[in-house]
């Protein structure tokens, strides 16, 4: 990523010293996610044939990790308002693509993702389709920081707004909520039929 925060000032700065503008680094943020998604779905072929391979399954937990860091920080506003709490938010979830909680569904994570290829219960067709789940996984960590950040900020409200397309019954059902307390809202890709494809966002207030 070429724009650098520079903590002297507290203000992002281009190569050659010039401030660059809460646009830009957005912008970057945003470029530098969609280039690792598409990385991400790139290794496809190489863990088909390969899922066993110690390197490779490090490279992937690695990408899908610069992945929901870089989500959570657009959620933040930047990622200079990324703090310890935020951070461990985002490792909640990590775990939880990793596999490595007990709030995961059952048999969900990179760990078992690994055993389905060995066992020749993924094909790389399938496992296209999943790794691009993972990519689009940013989307949990974007609204998990964002949601805790609104909180801070004193919203006490959220609500669910459809995106474009077609929705699923569940995110129907959630938006005709309404605004609703905070803490009970059902985060975009959550409990839903459209799992990391969801299009919905949501809207805070006090």
């Amino acid at each position: 990523m070429e724009i650098k925060y520079d903590s002297s000032v507290k203000r992002f700065r281009y190569p050659e010293g010039s401030f660059a503008s809460a646009s830009a680094v957005k912008y970057q943020s945003e470029k530098f996610l969609a280039e690792r998604q598409a990385y991400l779905v790139s290794l496809t072929p190489q863990l088909a044939a390969d899922p066993n391979n110690i390197t490779l399954q490090t490279e992937v937990a690695n990408v899908i990790r610069e992945i929901h860091i870089t989500a959570g920080s657009l959620g933040a506003g930047g990622p200079q308002n990324l703090y310890a709490n935020d951070y461990l938010i985002l490792a909640r979830g990590l775990k939880n693509q990793y596999g490595l909680t007990d709030n995961s569904p059952k048999e969900y994570g990179l760990r078992f993702l690994y055993q389905d290829i060995s066992s020749g219960y993924t094909g790389e067709a399938r496992l296209r389709q999943r790794l691009e789940m993972y990519a689009q996984s940013s989307k949990t960590a974007y609204y998990s920081v964002e949601v805790n950040k609104k909180t801070l900020e004193g919203q006490t409200q959220a609500r669910r707004i459809l995106g474009f397309g077609e929705h699923c019954k569940e995110c129907k059902d959630y938006s005709t909520y309404g605004w609703i307390g905070i803490n009970d809202i059902i985060l975009p890709t959550q409990k839903c039929s459209c799992f990391t494809n969801c299009k919905c966002t949501l809207e805070y207030r006090q």
